[in-house]
């Protein structure tokens, strides 16, 4: 049931994210390199540790951080627009 969980929670994460950012002309790469999407690295991570099947408690924390601290920063940007 977590892992459905925190799956969805990094799905929608993603989405959002991704939605925002089409939005945002800043924040679009005009040609640069690109930055990569914080999001996306988390998606990444939450795969790396279902791949072995075994979701342990040390690894539910780290991705529940990880989210928290995406979430976090992206409340700061948009204080600071």
């Amino acid at each position: 049931m977590r892992i459905t969980v925190l799956v969805s929670i990094a799905i929608a994460l993603t989405v959002v994210a991704g939605q925002a950012a089409m939005a945002d002309p800043e924040a679009r790469n005009h040609g640069n390199k690109p930055s990569g999407n914080p999001l996306s690295d988390v998606a990444k991570l939450q795969r790396k540790y279902l791949a072995d099947g075994v979701f342990t408690s040390a690894e539910r924390k780290d991705l529940e951080k990880q989210i928290k601290d995406r979430q976090d920063l992206r409340q700061q940007l948009d204080q600071q627009r």
